[in-house]
């Protein structure tokens, strides 16, 4: 059963029958829902060249003149430290071959929260897949993976992120399915005090002072959050 509720107070809210978790989307430029044999999934397209539409993202920072983006995020926050599995499949139709294109990232943001990082962020930078998370030092330690996005356009790809407790200050997310090693890929991220996980999907990149980014397009399905 596909369900959908419309715009509230300029807000859109995603879930499916085959989902557990709502998604909701403040800065809807083109999200929609596709259908193919029977199944629905939710479909993101970025154009490159316009600034998105968060209150910053017409703002120089982190190396880029503006930030583009077409994002849902979690309609729910999931605590700063609770152990959850979060697991969905994605396709990439098009484009990923620019500069940290994130697809897939739990935030730390909230109303308290504002000046806070992604904990960990899935992305493909110039085409090849990164894992980042975040140290004590508030940057990102980079992981690169083996994946070109080339190799696997086209294609259904499941990925379960496992998250536990490390410290009272930290996370483990253990990463698995075909993109990683059998046992799975780990890394540790750092906390803020006022952290509250929030999953978001979706594209996310840096503007380009020089040019125009490439469209790029990915699906999502299968989106559910266990408790662990």
């Amino acid at each position: 059963m596909f369900l959908f509720a419309g715009p509230l107070f300029g807000q859109t809210y995603y879930k499916d029958g085959d989902w557990n978790f709502e998604m909701i989307s403040h800065h809807n430029t083109d999200i929609r829902w596709q259908e193919e044999s029977g199944n629905r999934y939710l479909e993101f397209k970025l154009s490159g060249g316009l600034s998105g539409t968060a209150y910053n993202d017409n703002t120089k920072r982190h190396g880029a003149a503006f930030w583009e983006r077409n994002e849902a995020g979690g309609a729910k926050r999931l605590g700063r430290n609770n152990p959850y599995t979060f697991s969905f499949r994605f396709r990439v139709l098009k484009g990923f071959t620019g500069e940290r294109e994130t697809f897939f990232q739990i935030h730390s943001w909230s109303k308290t929260c504002q000046s806070a990082y992604p904990q960990i962020m899935m992305k493909f930078d110039q085409g090849l897949l990164q894992i980042d998370s975040l140290n004590p030092k508030g940057f990102h330690t980079v992981n690169k993976m083996n994946t070109r996005v080339d190799t696997i356009y086209n294609r259904w790809i499941d990925v379960r992120i496992a998250t536990e407790k490390f410290t009272d200050n930290q996370a483990k997310y253990t990463f698995k399915g075909e993109l990683f090693p059998e046992d799975g890929f780990s890394v540790v991220a750092n906390l803020y005090d006022c952290s509250d996980q929030w999953p978001k999907f979706g594209i996310y990149r840096p503007g380009r002072e020089n040019g125009t980014n490439e469209e790029s397009v990915i699906n999502f399905d299968k989106v559910t959050v266990q408790a662990r």
